[in-house]
This record gives C-alpha cells, sequence and structure tokens, in this order.
C-alpha cells in the first residue's frame, strides 16, 4: 500500500499511524525517502520506520473522544511534532463502530489536488482496514494460543490423573480419544472403538439406568455425571465415574457428546473401610461397660459442646438411654462443678506417666439419691481445637462392689480357718 500511495502520490513524504488507548498507546509511523531517491527494489531504500513518541495519557483521552468531532489535522500536529516541517496533513480516522481507535496520517511537502487527495483516501482507508484486521488477527491469535496452553495444561492434568477424554459420535456410535495409552489403561487393555462395547462392559444390573440416562443427556442435553460399574475383559471388576454433556460446537447433522472417565474403584474401596471402621468404632464406644463422652470445644462460642457418648455414661448418670445428646452444650447437661472441673482441665498439660485427671463427684443427674463421680481429662489440644474426654463412675455402685468383695473375702478366710481346724483334728485322730 505504501508503493502504490507513493507511485501514485509522489508528493507524500510521511505515512503514520496513531492507535488509541484501546490498542498500544504507542505512536508509530513511517517515514518516507524522498520521491526522487526511492528505490522500490528494496523496501529500506524506499522508506524508513520511525517510531514516535509515547502519549498514553492523550491516547486515553482520546479514546473518549467522538471522532467526528475531533480536528484530526489539528491532533495529528500535536502528537507528532515532525509534522510541523510539512504543509499539509490529511487524516483519516481508522473506525470501530462508533468509536476510532486510531487515526492515519499522511504528510506532503505541498498541497495536494483534489484527485490525489481521492487516491490518498482511498488509500489510507485501505490500510486503516489492513491495521484493523491486523490488529483482530493478531488479538484472535493471543486467544487461540492461550486456549492451546489451558488445552495442553488441562491435557497433562488428565493424563496424570489417568482421567480418559472421549467424544462419542452419536449417529455412527464412534468412540475417539486424544490419549490412546490412557484408553488402554482405563479399559484394562481394551482399544474402545464403539459406545456399544461400553454399553456391553456395564453391570448388567445398572446398564439399563446408565442407558437412560445417556438418552437424557443426548435428547434434553442434561448433563451426564454418574458412576457405575463394569466388567473387564480379565473378569474383574470396576467402578467408573463419567461426565458428559452435548458439544455445542457440533452440526447439527452429527450430534456429539463429549466427556471424560475414571477410574473410582480403589477410592471407594478406601471410603467404604474407612466407614466401616468408623462403624466398628462407635459400636465399641458405644457397648463399652465404661461410662465415657468426648466433648469438642467451639470457638464461635467459646463453650464445649458434647460430641459424643454412649450408654454406659448415660444410665450412670441416670439418664434415658435414647437421649441424644450429640452437639449439645456441656453446660446444658452438667452442673457447674463438672464445667469447673473442665476449665481446671484445660490448664493441666497430660502425658502417658501424668493423665493429669481432674475428679468430681456429683449426684447423678437423673437420680438425685445416687452419687457419680465424673473425670475430665484433656486428650487433644491444637490452638482452638481441644478434645476433653469424660468418664463416669456409680459411687454406690462402687461401694457395694466393695462391700461384696470385702464379704466375699471375709467368707474365704472363714472357710480357710475352718479347713485349717479340721485338719488339726484330723491329725490329732490318726495320732491317737
Amino acid at each position: 500500500l505504501l508503493r502504490l500511495a507513493a507511485d501514485h502520490v509522489p508528493a507524500i513524504e510521511m505515512l503514520a499511524f496513531i492507535p488509541f488507548a484501546s490498542t498500544s498507546g504507542i505512536l508509530a509511523g513511517l517515514r518516507l525517502s524522498p520521491p526522487a531517491q526511492r528505490n522500490y527494489s528494496t523496501s529500506n531504500d524506499a522508506y524508513e520506520y520511525q517510531e514516535l513518541d509515547q502519549l498514553p495519557q492523550i491516547s486515553r483521552q482520546l479514546d473518549q473522544a467522538d471522532h467526528i468531532k475531533v480536528d484530526w489535522p489539528a491532533l495529528a500536529r500535536k502528537l507528532i511534532l515532525a509534522l510541523d516541517e510539512y504543509p499539509e496533513v490529511a487524516c483519516y480516522p481508522l473506525n470501530n463502530s462508533s468509536r476510532a481507535t486510531g487515526i492515519i496520517v499522511a504528510a506532503t511537502g505541498a498541497p495536494l489536488p483534489q484527485q490525489s487527495r481521492r487516491i490518498l483516501e482511498s488509500i489510507a482507508s485501505a490500510l486503516a482496514t489492513v491495521i484493523s484486521r491486523s490488529i483482530l488477527r493478531l488479538e484472535n491469535q493471543r486467544i487461540v494460543a492461550r486456549d492451546q496452553q489451558f488445552l495442553h495444561d488441562l491435557g497433562l492434568m488428565f493424563r496424570a490423573a489417568d482421567v480418559l477424554k472421549w467424544s462419542w459420535i452419536v449417529n455412527t456410535g464412534e468412540v475417539t480419544t486424544d490419549d490412546q495409552e490412557i484408553m488402554l489403561k482405563v479399559w484394562g487393555g481394551l482399544n474402545i472403538t464403539r459406545a456399544s462395547e461400553v454399553i456391553e462392559r456395564i453391570a448388567p444390573s445398572e446398564r439399563l439406568r446408565i442407558i437412560s440416562r445417556l438418552d437424557e443427556t443426548v435428547t434434553s442435553g442434561a448433563i451426564f455425571d454418574e458412576q457405575f460399574p463394569v466388567v473387564l475383559d480379565d473378569k474383574s471388576q470396576r467402578i467408573f465415574r463419567t461426565l458428559a454433556l452435548q458439544d455445542p460446537l457440533a452440526p447439527p447433522d452429527a450430534q456429539r457428546i463429549i466427556g471424560v472417565t475414571f477410574d473410582v474403584t480403589d477410592r471407594l474401596s478406601i471410603s467404604e473401610r474407612l466407614q466401616e471402621t468408623e462403624i466398628y468404632y462407635r459400636k465399641l464406644f458405644d457397648l463399652m461397660p465404661d461410662g465415657i463422652a468426648l466433648c469438642d470445644f467451639d470457638p464461635n462460642i467459646a463453650e464445649y459442646r458434647l460430641s459424643r457418648i454412649n450408654m454406659a455414661l448415660l444410665r450412670i448418670l441416670g439418664l434415658p438411654l435414647a437421649s441424644d445428646l450429640t452437639g449439645q452444650r456441656v453446660c446444658e447437661i452438667f452442673p457447674l462443678c463438672v464445667l469447673r472441673e473442665i476449665e481446671k482441665a484445660v490448664t493441666l498439660l497430660p502425658t502417658v506417666l501424668n493423665p493429669a485427671v481432674s475428679v468430681v463427684e456429683m449426684p447423678a443427674l437423673g437420680d438425685t439419691t445416687r452419687f457419680v463421680r465424673i473425670e475430665v481429662t484433656q486428650v487433644y489440644r491444637d490452638n482452638d481445637h481441644r478434645v476433653m474426654f469424660v468418664r463416669g463412675f456409680d459411687i454406690d455402685a462402687e461401694k457395694r462392689e466393695e462391700q461384696q468383695r470385702a464379704l466375699l473375702a471375709d467368707l474365704q478366710e472363714r472357710a480357710n480357718i475352718e479347713l485349717r481346724r479340721a485338719a488339726t483334728l484330723k491329725d490329732e485322730f490318726l495320732a491317737s
């Protein structure tokens, strides 16, 4: 375009593009060599590139201006001091909707005839279009590069997690993936190419449900998020989770479902084992003959809440065995004397050899005719997270047990005395 402008309007000595804040904010121009010295065999001889001043503040002001009301030649002379050398300056705004994203400036050494002005206007308009398209193309390239980098990173994460990306052409039933290695790894060495191959390997008990859910995704666009058992060719059973949806970019005549599939068997096994272990210890806790409870500190209210209590302690305290006290504040259950012992236990530092137990005796909550002993020990502390271990003992029952043990010991001692007396009489009889 510059060569074309120089051929038809030899008087042009400078072409400049002034972008506004919506682009780079940098003023750059092309200063042409004098017409007599131009050699178009090499572009460097034809013109010289010059980077002009950077005026971001003015550019920001121009970005807010209505391009129709702007005196472009005066503005160009203000921005590019070198234009003072030229008596004639023609400007053509680079329009984008209702705003100008920049201006094309053509400077000449003498006034131009009308025909040359029309030629120059057409060439400048074409140049403005080229620049506008170039800016758009560069922006699209940046977006594409960013998207490609994102997809690359996403692919690496999927590969690291053994997540299979796939697409399914509904009309043909064809299944494809861009990572055959993960396909073989997830499906136990099988290269899935058809949707029917997946359906055949779903456990019969879940097959109809999964087919129904896939139909919903195909017909209504509902997101598919299911986990289901599959039987691999080696007869092993695995649990797969699949997330899928309609591809919005697919043409109407080639409906496509895209999704990811990954193996969750090991995760579910760990979760099931944890649940089984939790159930086991909960039952063990509930059935222990000793009365015990756990209290957690709630920093939101700066008080302790009962997190667990077993049936033995409910019985010792005289409370109904069906009582659900989990989550209640300790101050709503125990009297003030127990709360004091809890606060005292907070200041103690228990060790293996010294459990630092704080003890208090109190009437049973549901039967004031009996007395119980409460022992409080701090078993865990980390910043605001504190856990108290509470044990309860029936004092009357202990006394009865002590009396019974004393009675049994007394009876045993009397029996031993009678046995020794009988042995003595026997010896005396044999001696006589």
